[in-house]
């Protein structure tokens, strides 16, 4: 579908066009941020101690890496949920970066190359209506003039390890679907109609420290959200395994069994039966 006039958006759709459009000013609104333009933390560290075949999970969307290592490792089932409402839009740019180019890129090569964004928009052929919005989406970001790398966290330094770079022929054939997305905060209450057998929540607790109501309305949210037996994933970003928040461990412990598997990797909360 080349690239051409304005067509009428989804109203939601053109709400986050104008939140992307302020973000790209150097706002944060509710719901609306910078996006990381791909891992950092080590996903193969923390991916690679979890058994995802044919289990259903459930992921943070972030740089969506959070979302494609699942589906490489064979899970049945890959959700995401995330508070920033742009994130769902970047799926589908590294979806087209993975199908319409150069293999050996899984992430999009951006840097405020415009005519990039042109070009790859143009290969795109849209399947669906959630890949139409985010087509519709990036083609007012381009038309509209907005500084693309504005969009993104300007950390490319601290990059996490991922499977992507020795793999990305088999990324391929998880990049083929839609992205079943919910906006979604976790400091709020949840009602979810599924349940998981894992849930990867990256730092997210990291901002709720020593906030022992917060703390708890993640975890009520988090065991509503897993079937029996189910994991908890969490990364080390912010705090290293020593000195973990002590009412996080105090809460969590009343529904759930800790273990940190260690060395900056991460940890995990296993659902108590």
């Amino acid at each position: 579908m080349p690239i051409k006039g304005s067509d009428n958006m989804e109203r939601n759709v053109f709400r986050d066009y104008l939140g992307a459009k302020i973000v790209s000013n150097n706002v944060i609104l509710d719901y609306y941020s910078k996006i990381y333009y791909q891992a950092n933390e080590n996903l193969i560290d923390i991916y690679l101690d979890m058994d995802f075949e044919d289990k259903d999970v459930l992921s943070v969307v972030s740089s969506s890496d959070q979302i494609y290592t699942p589906k490489l490792l064979g899970a049945r089932r890959v959700d995401g949920f995330d508070r920033n409402r742009l994130t769902k839009y970047y799926y589908y740019l590294r979806r087209w970066a993975i199908i319409y180019n150069d293999d050996l890129y899984p992430y999009p090569l951006i840097n405020g190359d415009r005519n990039y964004l042109a070009k790859l928009l143009n290969k795109v052929v849209v399947w669906s209506d959630k890949e139409k919005d985010a087509y519709e989406f990036w083609k007012s970001i381009y038309i509209q003039g907005v500084y693309i790398d504005n969009l993104f966290y300007d950390d490319r330094v601290n990059v996490g390890k991922t499977l992507f770079e020795d793999n990305v022929k088999y990324l391929y054939d998880t990049c083929v679907e839609d992205l079943n997305y919910a906006n979604c905060d976790l400091f709020s209450e949840v009602n979810g109609k599924r349940t998981y057998d894992y849930i990867m929540i990256s730092n997210i607790l990291e901002y709720c420290r020593g906030d022992k109501e917060k703390i708890k309305t993640v975890r009520d949210n988090l065991y509503k959200l897993l079937n029996e037996d189910g994991t908890v994933i969490c990364s080390h970003l912010i705090r290293k395994p020593i000195g973990m928040d002590d009412k996080e461990l105090e809460v969590f412990d009343e529904k759930f069994e800790f273990d940190d598997y260690g060395m900056n990797k991460g940890y995990v909360y296993k659902k108590r039966g």
